[in-house]
């Protein structure tokens, strides 16, 4: 067992912690938090973007295009149901889940850079995964 691995989400993501205790996250599906916390702060590096502002309500186009990008990989690397992803990010609902995930793909599609970005992000989580012993497939959107 790897000792050197995150025994509790930081400070930063107290509202994840809360969310995850009232939903039972912790006895039944704490990987799905640790790639949400694990993407959100890989996210939030790549993008220059705080984890606080990924977790928040401000919608500038850094940080929207941050948090939907965050909300992908959960749905990609953590086979999260929309209506999860929805509500570890600040309570929103599983229809802004779909308009991110569906917004990934289509600028993963047109931009080169932002796919470069995307993919190594989600490389990294899947790692992080894969070091922690939680190995779950992705899922294919195609």
């Amino acid at each position: 067992m790897n000792t050197d691995q995150p025994t509790a989400l930081p400070p930063s993501l107290d509202g994840l912690r809360d969310l995850g205790d009232r939903m039972g996250y912790y006895n039944t599906n704490e990987h799905k938090l640790f790639i949400a916390h694990t993407a959100i702060a890989a996210v939030a590096a790549a993008f220059g973007v705080t984890e606080k502002q990924i977790m928040g309500r401000r919608r500038t186009d850094l940080i929207a295009s941050a948090r939907q990008t965050a909300m992908w990989i959960c749905r990609t690397q953590g086979k999260m149901p929309y209506n999860e992803i929805g509500g570890l990010f600040a309570d929103r609902d599983h229809g802004t889940a779909i308009h991110a995930v569906k917004a990934v793909e289509g600028r993963r599609l047109t931009s080169l850079k932002f796919r470069a970005v995307a993919d190594a992000v989600a490389d990294y989580v899947r790692a992080k995964v894969r070091e922690r012993g939680q190995v779950e497939e992705p899922v294919d959107n195609k």
